[in-house]
């Protein structure tokens, strides 16, 4: 992970992480880790676009907000080997020492590069937004991360449920009209009763 910003909103303290997925997030804290953040970090810089100082933060997610409990300066050094003999994770692209061995790039390679998530190589169906992991692969993207923006497609499948829904309703209404109508209609002309009331709901329903 890459530290890139600390800044005060609204009284609220807050630090940008740039993520091991290549996603960057803003991020509420306590006053002791932005202290800490703008105190003792190299954040993003304006002339290169450098992506700061290497961290490890510890983090929750609640509502789709995350909050740094816990933030620290990784030590300097990268490890160019194609092999580590310590059996800690490394980047596939430049050999850096990665903090989670749920990712295979580091964040500056990912940004060039976009790898795809370890859930991903395990045949799991993730979010493609965010990573979570999905039960199936019916949507492509978790509730949250479609609410704030659709998944291409999903638009489409909403369609067809609500056509789906009026159909079965205006079934429903045409067999409760035969159901009232029972014993005042001549079988030789049910069928064209049927197709009646089904026409007649349907330019009701619109």
């Amino acid at each position: 992970m890459r530290f890139l910003f600390a800044y005060i909103k609204d009284g609220n303290e807050l630090v940008k992480i740039g993520m091991d997925d290549g996603k960057e997030r803003w991020m509420t804290c306590t006053k002791a880790v932005y202290g800490f953040a703008k105190k003792v970090l190299k954040g993003t810089d304006k002339d290169t676009g450098y992506g700061g100082d290497e961290v490890n933060v510890e983090h929750t997610l609640e509502n789709g907000k995350y909050n740094a409990t816990r933030i620290e300066k990784i030590g300097g050094g990268t490890a160019n080997a194609e092999t580590r003999t310590d059996g800690k994770p490394k980047c596939t692209d430049c050999g850096k020492e990665l903090n989670d061995s749920k990712y295979t790039k580091c964040y500056l390679c990912n940004k060039k590069n976009p790898a795809k998530s370890k859930a991903s190589a395990e045949g799991k169906y993730i979010c493609s937004d965010c990573g979570a992991i999905l039960k199936d692969d019916k949507y492509k993207k978790c509730y949250t991360c479609n609410q704030k923006s659709p998944a291409p497609g999903s638009k489409d499948r909403g369609s067809n449920v609500n056509a789906s829904i009026k159909r079965q309703a205006i079934g429903h209404m045409t067999s409760r009209s035969l159901v009232a109508l029972q014993g005042t209609l001549d079988p030789n002309t049910i069928q064209e009763v049927i197709r009646s009331l089904y026409k007649l709901y349907t330019e009701l329903v619109g």
